[in-house]
């Protein structure tokens, strides 16, 4: 059985996200859809699948090394730190099942104090 679901990454990551995918096993479906959210960014939808078989849920010791590194690497850009965290928790909810929830709040509008 295919697993599909969908990834959003913005213009500079669009490259690597697709590399980083096919190394992890997915296969990219198609072409990449581009979006803009409220604030004009580009992002851009992968469709991607994978053998049900070959799945790998992040474990919580995964997710939070990948949270501290990209606190290390954004530690002096607030909005890149943000953005790039906001992208991991979505790929872990969409790893979860919850890339339905995920399509809908991708194309919500965001507010920033």
């Amino acid at each position: 059985m295919m697993h599909r679901t969908i990834v959003a990454v913005n213009k500079e990551l669009l490259y690597s996200a697709a590399l980083r995918q096919k190394k992890e096993g997915w296969r990219v479906i198609g072409e990449s859809t581009e979006i803009r959210d409220e604030s004009g960014k580009r992002l851009f939808l992968l469709e991607i699948e994978k053998e049900e078989g070959d799945l790998h849920i992040m474990t919580p010791e995964e997710f939070a090394e990948k949270m501290r590194q990209i606190s290390v690497k954004y530690f002096d850009n607030a909005e890149a730190a943000h953005g790039y965290g906001d992208d991991l928790l979505c790929e872990m909810l969409i790893e979860l099942g919850y890339e339905k929830g995920i399509k809908i709040w991708i194309n919500l509008e965001r507010w920033y104090s």
